[in-house]
């Protein structure tokens, strides 16, 4: 597509240019990443895994580098095919209700899918533990660190070129849509479901209340339906546009904070669990060498008619007070009279 569109501009027919565009754009690029070039000959930090590693993809930050670019290279090819071929003149916007509806369903789900590609990228340049641009872990600024911004933001930039066309595509498919619908619509819709992201926490649910907001402020700042490239209405569309971008990349960010909240709990909580159990096995052994030296315990329990129960609520009361439970759960084993060993049917311990 980026050579179809770069052949374009240059003059070439259209035919072919994209004859070997698909090659072109992601042969080079799936080549060095099953290769692991150049990093498998050339050990250069910007390729090395230790520094930045997000996905298969993406395993170290000069294959994010290299695959931004390629992304803004398509995306201008794109674009160009697009004005080549005058996509928005061949459309035809439907008159019917049942026509319009189907068409804003389409384009709803092709947003839909657009903006969570968007988000999942997001998410995956956002994980990794390496090198991040959460600026509450860290303030410092490396130039890892600005590459890894760089690749970002030349990534968005290729996002929001195709969300730039989807909403051309919006506008000249539903021009005969009235204009209240489509501005009250979304933002109704859009009440809700917010309300039901902030109460349940969920970063997709967010994302399309976002989705919605967008589309409802896209008609009331009355965007025509094919707003020309360096008009007002470009420029007013590009700045919306940076602002879906930007919440997108909040909720990203807000999701991996959360999942690397639950992880720091949960590492703390195995911490102290092992802390628990190993200072439990030392006040048993204490509790146990002071039960086995109690005179009245061995009284009782190497009497003709023991008394266990009054063994185990003198232990209970007076050298397990201050131990847990699931250690008292272990009172009628210590307590229980010696019997002959005999085989048992083993019981869960859960």
């Amino acid at each position: 597509m980026a050579v179809a569109g770069l052949a374009l501009v240059a003059g070439a027919p259209a035919g072919r240019g994209c004859g070997g565009a698909g090659a072109a754009a992601g042969g080079p690029a799936g080549a060095l990443l099953y290769l692991g070039l150049p990093y498998s000959f050339i050990e250069l930090p910007l390729f090395d895994p230790r520094v930045y590693a997000a996905a298969a993809w993406a395993p170290s930050l000069g294959d994010l580098l290299l695959d931004a670019l390629l992304a803004l290279l398509v995306a201008a090819g794109g674009a160009a095919l697009w004005r080549h071929w005058n996509v928005l003149g061949r459309v035809r916007a439907p008159r019917t209700p049942g026509g319009q509806l189907a068409a804003a369903g389409g384009l709803g789900l092709l947003f839909c899918g657009w903006l969570a590609l968007l988000f999942v990228y997001y998410t995956t340049a956002f994980g990794s533990s390496q090198l991040s641009l959460d600026v509450s872990r860290h303030l410092k600024v490396t130039g890892f660190w600005l590459l890894l911004a760089l690749a970002v933001l030349l990534h968005t930039a290729a996002w929001l070129v195709g969300f730039f066309g989807l909403t051309q595509l919006t506008g000249a498919l539903l021009r005969h849509v009235p204009r209240r619908a489509l501005l009250l619509g979304p933002a109704l819709l859009a009440v809700p479901v917010l309300g039901v992201g902030l109460a349940l926490g969920q970063p997709w649910v967010l994302l399309g209340a976002v989705l919605l907001l967008f589309a409802s402020l896209v008609r009331a700042v009355g965007m025509q339906a094919a707003p020309t490239t360096g008009s007002y209405q470009s420029s007013v569309l590009i700045v919306l546009l940076l602002a879906l971008a930007s919440a997108t990349g909040a909720l990203a960010l807000y999701a991996q904070f959360e999942k690397q909240v639950l992880a720091d709990k949960q590492r703390l909580a195995g911490n102290m669990l092992i802390d628990n159990d190993l200072q439990g096995e030392f006040l048993l052994g204490e509790r146990m060498r002071e039960i086995a030296a109690d005179p009245f315990v061995r009284r009782s329990l190497s009497a003709a008619f023991g008394r266990p129960e009054a063994v185990r609520q003198r232990v209970a009361r007076q050298y397990l007070g201050d131990i847990s439970t699931n250690t008292r759960a272990m009172l009628p084993f210590m307590t229980r009279p010696a019997t002959p060993w005999a085989p048992r049917r083993a019981r869960p311990t859960w």
